[in-house]
C-alpha cells in the first residue's frame, strides 16, 4: 500500500512538472507607450525623437500593414536630417513574425532614404529590429556623435547607442 502512495506521489509530481515546464513564462502585457517610456528613460536628454508616427506614416512611409497590429508607439525628430527612429509595435497574437518582416523591410526603406545624409549612416546600420513574442521593436536612436573622427569610430559609437534601447527593451521582457 505504501509502494502504490509513493508511485502515486511520485507520478503527481512528475505530472506537474512536466505541465509547469511546457507552459513556459508567459510574456509579459506592455502598452507599447510603456516601452518607449523605457527607451526614452535610457538617454535622457540625448533621447532626439520628439514627433510622434501616426498611422499615415507608418504605412504609407514605412509600408507597416497595421492590420496586423494592436497597438503602436512610435517618434522621430521633427528635423529630417536626423536618422533616430523608435517604433513599438504590439502585434495581433500570433502576427508578430509578419510584423517583424514588415519593420525589416520598413528599416531597409529607412537605410535608404538616410543614405543621402552622410552624416545619419552610422546611426541607420547601426539599427535594430528586436522581437519579443509578438512585440516588434524598431530602434533606430541614440545620443548626437558629436566626436567621431573615422566612419569606423562613428559605427562604433552608433553601435553603443542603439544597444542602450535594445538593453531597455530586454530588461523589459526578462
Amino acid at each position: 500500500m505504501k509502494t502504490i502512495k509513493r508511485i502515486s506521489a511520485l507520478l503527481y509530481a512528475l505530472l506537474f512538472l512536466l505541465l509547469t515546464a511546457c507552459a513556459g513564462a508567459p510574456t509579459p502585457d506592455y502598452t507599447p507607450e510603456e516601452i518607449l517610456d523605457a527607451v526614452r528613460e535610457a538617454y535622457g536628454d540625448n533621447y532626439l525623437p520628439d514627433s510622434a508616427m501616426d498611422e499615415t506614416y507608418i504605412t504609407d512611409v514605412l509600408g507597416i500593414d497595421l492590420t496586423q497590429v494592436d497597438a503602436f508607439a512610435g517618434e522621430m525628430p521633427m528635423i529630417s536630417l536626423q536618422a533616430d527612429r523608435v517604433l513599438i509595435l504590439k502585434a495581433k497574437e500570433g502576427k508578430g513574425a509578419d510584423v517583424e518582416t514588415d519593420v525589416l523591410d520598413a528599416l531597409d526603406e529607412i537605410k535608404a532614404q538616410v543614405s543621402f545624409y552622410p552624416m545619419s549612416m552610422a546611426k541607420a546600420n547601426a539599427a535594430k529590429v528586436v522581437r519579443h513574442g509578438d512585440y516588434v521593436c524598431l530602434l533606430m536612436v541614440g545620443a548626437p556623435d558629436d566626436t567621431s573622427e573615422t566612419d569606423e569610430e562613428a559605427a562604433a559609437f552608433a553601435e553603443e547607442q542603439v544597444l542602450l534601447a535594445v538593453d531597455a527593451v530586454d530588461a523589459l521582457f526578462k
